[in-house]
């Protein structure tokens, strides 16, 4: 599975009708919400993550107060993506200039890889001369 965020968003998740994703509060069950409520792109607590981002990232579809995000600084000619690494995903980050075209941000941290412990994870590289516009995308091993 695989997600990108809208730009302008603070991230997507993902899931199924039926899934169990542990969050920050324990586990939750989609299968309590509404059918409706529990399809992978729903968004039953209205926090720009729907239920596929959430189960990736494991917060809970129910709560807006656990959505994932991400975070973007520039400073001097550079710019850092701050973000919470989920353990065993592989988070590769895409950028564009124009909403389009859309390209792996070529910065040595961004190389596919799994880690085995979640934590805020870094990313810097250098600001293009026009807008910069960044996209996640999040797989399971």
């Amino acid at each position: 599975m695989s997600f990108a965020t809208d730009p302008g968003v603070r991230g997507r998740r993902s899931g199924d009708p039926g899934f169990r994703a542990a969050g920050a509060s324990g586990e939750h069950d989609a299968r309590d919400a509404p059918l409706n409520s529990a399809q992978p792109t729903a968004n039953p607590d209205g926090d720009f993550n729907d239920n596929r981002t959430e189960f990736l990232v494991g917060t809970n579809p129910n709560s807006a107060s656990e959505a994932w995000t991400y975070f973007v600084t520039t400073s001097g000619g550079s710019v850092t993506l701050t973000f919470p690494r989920v353990a065993n995903r592989r988070f590769q980050v895409q950028v564009s200039t124009d909403l389009q075209t859309w390209s792996l941000w070529d910065v040595p941290a961004n190389a596919p890889s799994y880690s085995a412990t979640s934590f805020m994870d870094t990313m810097m590289g250098p600001a293009a001369g026009a807008p910069q516009f960044f996209r996640f995308e999040i797989d399971l091993p």
